[in-house]
C-alpha cells in the first residue's frame, strides 16, 4: 500500500514539475487526505526515528568533543546513555567505537572490555576491530601472550574469509614486537605458521586457534 500510494504521488509530482509548480512539502503530503492510515504512521515513525538518529548523532559528536578537551567523565556519561540506555540507531562505522575510545582514555578496562562484550554479538562483521581494541587493552596491562593471541585473531578476522590475503611479511610485521615481549621467539616460526594455517580456512574459528597456541606456549 505504501508504493501505491508513493507512485501516485511521484505522478503528481511530475504533473506539477510539468506544469512549473512547487513540489508538495512534507507536510502537504503527511496531510494529503488521500494518504492510507497505515501510510501516515509510518511516515511518522520514520520521522521519530530520524529525528532520533540526528540526536544521537549530536550528542556522540558531543562526546568525542568532551574527551578531546579532557571532559571524559561528562563525555563518558553522555555516550554510556546513547549506547546502552537507548541503543545506537545510527549507522556508520566509528559510533559504536567512541565510547570505548573514551574508555581506554581514562584506563578503565574493565569497563571497556564489558562494552566489547556488549557490542561483539551487535557487530558480527566487527569482530577484527572488536579484537584490535582488546589487544590495545592487553598491551596495556601488559599480558602480551594474551595480547598475540588477540592479535592473532583481529588479523584472522579481517582476512579468512577475503580474497587478498596479507603477505607473510606483513603478518611477521604485525606479530612480531608482541612475539617479542611475550619472550616467544623461540617460537616464532610455529606461531606464523598457525596464523597462515588458519588464513587458508573458510571461516576463522577462535576456539580452536586458542587451544593451538596453548599447544605452543608450552
Amino acid at each position: 500500500m505504501i508504493r501505491v500510494f508513493f507512485r501516485k504521488r511521484k505522478k503528481e509530482e511530475k504533473g506539477r514539475k510539468d506544469k512549473n509548480q512547487e513540489p508538495a512539502t512534507r507536510e502537504q503530503t503527511m496531510n494529503d487526505p488521500n494518504m492510507p492510515e497505515s501510510v501516515r504512521c509510518n511516515l511518522k515513525e520514520q520521522d521519530k526515528k530520524i529525528k532520533k538518529q540526528d540526536e544521537q548523532i549530536n550528542a556522540l559528536r558531543k562526546a568525542e568533543e568532551f574527551g578531546n578537551e579532557g571532559k571524559i567523565d561528562e563525555a563518558i556519561s553522555i555516550a554510556e546513555k546513547v549506547m546502552y540506555e537507548e541503543g545506537l540507531l545510527v549507522k556508520g562505522a566509528k559510533w559504536p567505537y567512541i565510547l570505548s575510545d573514551l574508555y581506554l582514555k581514562k584506563n578503565m578496562h574493565n569497563e571497556c572490555w564489558k562494552y566489547l562484550n556488549f557490542l561483539t554479538p551487535k557487530l558480527p562483521n566487527d569482530q577484527d576491530k572488536i579484537c584490535e581494541i582488546r589487544t590495545k587493552i592487553l598491551k596495556k596491562e601488559g599480558k602480551h601472550s594474551e595480547a598475540l593471541y588477540m592479535k592473532m585473531s583481529a588479523l584472522l578476522y579481517k582476512y579468512t574469509a577475503i580474497e587478498n590475503k596479507p603477505t607473510e611479511e606483513k603478518i611477521q610485521k604485525d606479530l612480531k614486537p608482541l612475539i617479542k615481549k611475550a619472550d616467544l621467539l623461540d617460537k616464532e616460526n610455529e606461531i606464523l605458521a598457525l596464523v597462515n594455517k588458519h588464513l587458508r580456512t573458510s571461516k576463522f574459528n577462535a576456539n580452536q586457534l586458542k587451544d593451538e597456541l596453548k599447544a605452543v606456549f608450552k
